[in-house]
């Protein structure tokens, strides 16, 4: 059904100033995956379709993670020096399923190709689209169709091979749905 979409202010945890305006860092992002090809093998079946809630490292403002342990590892990095991001899906003990670094400070909702392609070794997920949010651009949305943020509103967001995505907002009250293709070009 996808996350809530309350009508509560924004998070803002330290200041991440690689990519953010001072006050302006997301304390939680969230990681979607979708189309990984899980390797014959594998221990565990690539989780497409499951949204991941990361929390800010502390410490390490522009670091984002979460740990299901015996389960599932996700970390988001904007990293110093050149300017690159990075979003890696794995499963204990080091087993990668989607891993990319991007060559610059991805803007939210930026969908990132897997740099994954052989299933080899520690390897077990091939392929795939990653992308990272942290629903502001949503909530923008949702102002453009003169729509706000309530306890009852569930959103969703689905990548497109292209780089586009799909938002899909649900209201159960009402049986309200309604999928927007955004392109951010």
């Amino acid at each position: 059904m996808g996350q809530r979409m309350e009508d509560v202010p924004h998070v803002y945890g330290d200041d991440c100033l690689l990519k953010f305006a001072a006050g302006k860092t997301p304390k939680y992002v969230y990681a979607r995956f979708i189309e990984i090809i899980t390797c014959p093998g594998a221990l565990f079946t690539a989780p497409n379709d499951r949204m991941f809630k990361l929390t800010q490292v502390d410490g390490q403002p522009c670091w984002w993670s979460l740990i299901i342990p015996g389960s599932w590892v996700v970390t988001f990095k904007y990293l110093p020096g050149p300017a690159r991001s990075q979003l890696i899906l794995s499963a204990p003990p080091n087993f990668l399923f989607f891993a990319r670094v991007e060559p610059t400070y991805i803007d939210e909702g930026h969908v990132l190709h897997s740099d994954q392609v052989a299933c080899a070794g520690f390897v077990h997920g091939i392929e795939g689209l990653g992308v990272v949010t942290w629903t502001q651009e949503a909530t923008n949305l949702l102002e453009s169709i003169n729509m706000q943020r309530a306890n009852d509103l569930f959103m969703e967001m689905r990548p497109v091979d292209d780089g586009s995505r799909v938002y899909k907002f649900c209201r159960l009250q009402d049986a309200t749905n309604i999928a927007i293709k955004y392109d951010p070009d």
